[in-house]
């Protein structure tokens, strides 16, 4: 678990300059696990349909 949380979500949040409101960080980390869960293209196509 600690080699995920370094791969999904430590890198992204050390960038340089980088800070974060704890809202839009809870929503980038939901994406970043929907990523690498391999879940982006089924979440996408759910969304697109809903909108349809």
């Amino acid at each position: 678990i600690e080699s995920a949380h370094r791969y999904v979500f430590q890198n992204r949040l050390k960038i340089a300059g980088g800070w974060w409101k704890v809202e839009s960080l809870r929503k980038m980390i939901a994406l970043r696990i929907l990523r690498a869960n391999h879940g982006w293209e089924d979440y996408w196509s759910n969304v697109h349909q809903q909108a349809a």
